[in-house]
């Protein structure tokens, strides 16, 4: 997606002339990086908008919160900067940052109305916005200094990853923005080794950096040129305001637009799995009709005077292949005989003694008298430890002992 970046000036939207100011813009689309300055209405379309803020609109410090989420602690943030705000803190919106090592959170304030202001106008215009920084987080940074990028009469420095403020010129004098802040840095231990200056003001006079060492009591150093056309987006840093009310939302359409590739390739491998699978039923289908049908032929070959049914063949093919077994003298799993051999292990298990058998259509039931009580599980368990299927029926007290009623058809083994 078009990634547009846009610097607000100090008054926008507030004059009259909001329509017509020029407003410098930065547009990156992949590897192509172009940019100008452009009408409000004549700005660059189709891509999510990250809004630069002049600093001087963006409090930027750090306070002491409980633990909570981001937007829990937005709401109380206002109310924790209050001695630092000139108006009533329901009237700003603040935006929440990384926690420290000391517990402090990097927190970012500004006014309610004027955001909502600036967003009304850009969404009036089709502009969608996803990120809102404050100016100090197009200043660059460097380790152990501070980097103050500075336009001739003011300038925009930044502390750390989340911190900064704007400063206003005091002629050839170090600013006295900066001189209080670096007086509020040695009070807590947080001094830099140096300040590094960029110049931004098209080639003017640099200030006298030598005069602000000596004032500021630390090394003062020229930095390379600063341009907004050399901001680099990709590695941009800041607290985005667009929290809590004002946290961007995608649409239906933006998301699908978004993730259109990866809903085809699922697309596309849910489609792939359909096929597959409806060409692995084809062939069991298939193969399930060709075995049917050597079935029924082979039925027909071996048994030409009988009339077969398709959807039979296999089980009266079992039945007449049992019949043949026992024309020939086989025993059959439910022949009397077979069932006999079975039930004999039977009687060992239970150690009891045959009193009566009954055989009738494959079934075979055997009477044993036991000398010594036993439950029907117990019966159970010691047939099944003997590696016989047999059921016990029944266990009756009589005058005599126990008779235990064990049942076996065919198929027991």
């Amino acid at each position: 997606m078009p990634q547009l970046q846009i610097f607000l000036p100090e008054n926008w939207p507030d004059t009259s002339t909001a329509e017509i100011t020029p407003l410098f813009w930065r547009l990156a689309d992949g590897a192509n990086t172009r940019h100008g300055e452009s009408a409000f209405g004549a700005l660059p379309r189709g891509a999510e908008v990250e809004l630069i803020l002049p600093a001087g609109r963006v409090l930027l410090t750090r306070v002491k919160l409980p633990p909570g989420s981001s937007q829990k602690l937005g709401e109380v943030v206002g109310y924790a900067v209050e001695d630092r705000l000139l108006g009533d803190p329901e009237s700003v919106h603040a935006a929440v940052g990384t926690r420290s090592a000391d517990g402090n959170v990097a927190v970012a304030v500004l006014d309610r109305r004027w955001l909502e202001a600036v967003r009304t106008r850009f969404a009036a215009a089709g502009h969608r916005i996803t990120r809102v920084v404050s100016e100090v987080a197009t200043v660059p940074q460097t380790p152990a200094a501070w980097d103050l990028v500075w336009y001739g009469q003011h300038g925009c420095l930044r502390t750390d990853e989340e911190q900064g403020l704007a400063v206003d010129g005091s002629g050839d004098s170090a600013p006295i923005a900066l001189q209080l802040v670096l007086q509020e840095a040695r009070e807590t231990g947080s001094v830099p080794e140096r300040i590094i200056v960029h110049d931004a003001a098209d080639g003017q006079t640099m200030p006298d950096l030598a005069l602000w060492s000596r004032e500021l009591d630390l090394p003062v150093e020229a930095g390379k040129p600063w341009s907004r056309e050399r901001v680099d987006l990709p590695t941009r840093r800041g607290i985005n305001l667009l929290q809590g009310s004002f946290a961007a939302h995608r649409s239906g359409s933006e998301l699908l637009k978004r993730y259109r590739l990866p809903l085809a390739l699922a697309a596309g491998i849910a489609g792939l799995a359909i096929v597959l699978s409806a060409g692995d039923w084809v062939w069991l289908t298939w193969n399930k009709y060709r075995l049917q049908t050597a079935m029924v032929k082979t039925y027909r070959t071996a048994f030409p005077e009988s009339k077969v049914d398709d959807r039979l063949v296999q089980l009266q093919m079992g039945r007449n292949l049992a019949d043949l077994k026992r024309a020939r003298g086989q025993a059959q799993p439910g022949d009397f005989f077979y069932l006999l051999s079975d039930a004999l292990p039977a009687i060992g298990a239970t150690g009891g003694a045959a009193q009566g058998v009954r055989y009738e259509r494959g079934k075979l039931q055997l009477d044993l008298r036991l000398t010594q009580p036993q439950t029907p599980e117990a019966l159970n368990r010691r047939l099944t430890s003997a590696g016989l299927a047999a059921r016990v029926e029944s266990v009756s007290p009589t005058p005599g002992g126990v008779l235990a009623r064990i049942s076996l058809s065919g198929g027991n083994t």
